[in-house]
């Protein structure tokens, strides 16, 4: 695992300008991050259980530099509230679908993130009690229903092309069939999110982008089916204004704010790095 996400982290290095130091590094992770040390208790579908990716990432790189943790969602839900389509928006859900579902909350304005962080785990929320198997143990989970297994099932794209299943999304004009049932069903359980927070924007990220193009009314409708009327008048289903990028560029912001908060500090510490790696 450290030595592939290090490959991913020497090609970036790799891209920016010459003699660029490297401030930090942010990641995203689809599961539960524990806030106060980046430690990932569980990732289920990577298959990860009480795993410290930092630790491991700075041991298979050789540097010694800030490294953050956060859950993609969240990560999403940042980067569109800061510079996407939530700007001036205090109330927003990103609801990132990958292989898993996650949901990335800001009320009042700050990122709702829960007692330890681990706040916004819808794709657990159970849909169908008597569903399928979940990677995280249960049954019948909502990520089981709408995530990319699901997805990949109802389009006939073999499920070990799971990875490329956004280009095929992207390649459709008009929806298979199948889609229908799985926009209302990702209508429904948005309804739950809906009713709970009360948001005035909620951005489909990851997969569902391609849903919300693709199947926009059956969403909507699956929507307006459970929703209660007062939360569902300032609802808006959004596409994220940051297109496919925005998890990513959260995970950068995360990585800059220790140099944003203190840059005289934080650029000391980035070119002593860079010189201690030149003189290695």
């Amino acid at each position: 695992m450290g030595a592939g996400i290090a490959a991913l982290v020497r090609r970036v290095v790799r891209g920016a300008p010459a003699g660029a130091p490297l401030a930090g590094i942010g990641m995203s992770v689809p599961g539960l991050v524990r806030r106060s040390d980046g430690l990932v208790r569980l990732a289920p579908n990577l298959g990860w259980v009480d795993v410290s990716p930092g630790s491991i990432i700075l041991a298979a790189l050789g540097v010694d530099v800030p490294v953050s943790l956060a859950n993609d969602a969240d990560l999403g839900a940042l980067a569109e509230h800061g510079r996407g389509v939530g700007v001036g928006i205090d109330d927003l859900i990103f609801v990132s679908g990958n292989v898993g579902v996650g949901a990335g909350v800001v009320a009042g304005g700050q990122r709702l993130e829960g007692s330890g962080g681990y706040a916004g785990e819808v794709g657990h929320m159970v849909f169908d009690p008597e569903g399928r198997d979940c990677h995280c143990g249960s049954r019948g989970c909502f990520e089981t229903e709408v995530g990319a297994h699901a997805i990949a099932e109802a389009i006939g794209c073999p499920v070990d092309a799971v990875g490329s299943l956004g280009d095929v999304l992207d390649g459709y004009a008009t929806p298979p069939p199948a889609l229908h049932r799985i926009g209302h069903q990702l209508g429904e359980g948005l309804s739950g999110i809906v009713n709970a927070f009360n948001p005035q924007v909620v951005v489909l990220g990851g997969y569902f982008r391609a849903l919300h193009r693709l199947v926009p009314g059956d969403i909507a409708a699956g929507v307006h089916a459970r929703t209660l009327p007062a939360p569902l008048e300032s609802l808006v289903l959004s596409q994220p204004g940051l297109g496919a990028d925005s998890i990513l560029l959260g995970a950068a912001e995360m990585a800059l704010e220790p140099l944003l908060a203190d840059p005289v500090a934080g650029l000391q510490a980035s070119l002593a790095e860079a010189s201690s790696r030149l003189a290695g």
